[in-house]
C-alpha cells in the first residue's frame, strides 16, 4: 500500500480554510460551549465535544453544492446528535434531555429546535409533553414506503416522505438539508432516480430496484441495478425515521468495504466503486 501524499499547497489551503471556519463561527462558540457543558457536566468533555463538532460540521460543508444557510443549526446539531450516540439513554430520553437544555442555552422557535434535534415540529411539542416521538417499527415502516416510492421513480412521493430538515446525501461525498436542497439539480434524490444522464454511457444503468433487508437487527434498503444484464448490489441505504417519515437518509454508495460486507453477509451478487463520483477531476462535473 502507497502511502498517501498530501502537498504542501493542498495542506496549507486546508489549514487557511479551517481557520477561516473558526474565524466565522467564533460567535457561536460561548452559547455552543454552554451547551456542551450542560449535557457533558464536564469542563473537559464539553470542549472535546464543540471541537468534534465543529470538525465534523467543516467537513459536512465541504460536500455541499447549494447555498449554506443557518451554520447554527448545523453546529448544535453537531454537538447534540454526537452527544446523543455516547449518552447511554434512549432516543427519545437523549432528544428529550438536549430540548431541555437547548431552552435553557439558546433563543430557538420550534423550527430551529426541530432542525436541530432533526425531528418535526410536532415531535418537538411532543418531547417538551414527555411523549415518545419515534419507535423501531417508524425506521422498518419508513424504508418499506422508501422502496415502495422508489421503485415507481416517485419523486415527489418521495419527498413528502422526507422531512424538510432531513440530511439526506451519499456518506463522504454530499449532503443536502432544507427544502431547496432536496429539490435542487444535484439533490440525491434526483441523481439517484435518475441515474445521472449527464454522465458517460459506461456509468449508465438498465434498470435498478430496492428492497428492505434487516441487518444486525435494523431495517437496511440495498439498491440492486443491472448493467450489461447482469444485476449486482450496488448501494445500501439506511433510513432513521421520525413519526413515519425519513428525518435522516445516509447512502452508502461511495463506501465500497460497507457494501461488499453487506452483499457478503446476504451471499449477493456485488459490484462497487470508488469513493467519490466518477469524474476525470475532484468536485468536477460532466
Amino acid at each position: 500500500m502507497n502511502e498517501p501524499v498530501i502537498p504542501a499547497e493542498m495542506r496549507d489551503l486546508l489549514r487557511a480554510q479551517w481557520h477561516s471556519f473558526v474565524d466565522r463561527t467564533s460567535d457561536l462558540r460561548p452559547g455552543l460551549h454552554a451547551y456542551a457543558c450542560l449535557l457533558t457536566a464536564d469542563l473537559w468533555q464539553a470542549e472535546a465535544l464543540v471541537q468534534a463538532a465543529l470538525g465534523e460540521v467543516f467537513a459536512t460543508l465541504a460536500q455541499v453544492d447549494d447555498e449554506i444557510t443557518n451554520v447554527r443549526v448545523l453546529v448544535y446539531r453537531g454537538v447534540t446528535r454526537l452527544w446523543m450516540a455516547s449518552s447511554g439513554q434512549s432516543k427519545s430520553a437523549a432528544r428529550r434531555t438536549a430540548l431541555e437544555h437547548l431552552e435553557c442555552s439558546l433563543g430557538a422557535g420550534d423550527d430551529e429546535l426541530a432542525a436541530i434535534l432533526q425531528t418535526c415540529v410536532e415531535g418537538v411539542r411532543k418531547l417538551r409533553g414527555g411523549a415518545a416521538v419515534q419507535c423501531a417499527a417508524d425506521d422498518s415502516n419508513a424504508a418499506t414506503l422508501f422502496c415502495d416510492l422508489y421503485n415507481t421513480g416517485d419523486r415527489e412521493g418521495l419527498l413528502a416522505l422526507t422531512l424538510e430538515n432531513a440530511m439526506v446525501g451519499n456518506i463522504g461525498t454530499d449532503v443536502q438539508w432544507g427544502r431547496e436542497g432536496h429539490r435542487s439539480r444535484y439533490s440525491w434524490f434526483d441523481g439517484s432516480l435518475g441515474g445521472h444522464p449527464e454522465w458517460p454511457r459506461k456509468f449508465r444503468f438498465e434498470s435498478q430496484r430496492a428492497q428492505v433487508r434487516t441487518f444486525c437487527g435494523k431495517p437496511v434498503v440495498l439498491v440492486f441495478r443491472t448493467r450489461r444484464g447482469e444485476e449486482a448490489l450496488e448501494n445500501v441505504i439506511h433510513i432513521d425515521a421520525e413519526a413515519g417519515r425519513i428525518g435522516e437518509l445516509r447512502s452508502y454508495s461511495f463506501c465500497p468495504q460497507t457494501i461488499a460486507a453487506v452483499a457478503a453477509h446476504f451471499d449477493l451478487n456485488v459490484r462497487t466503486g470508488g469513493y467519490r463520483y466518477p469524474t476525470p477531476e475532484p468536485a468536477g462535473r460532466y
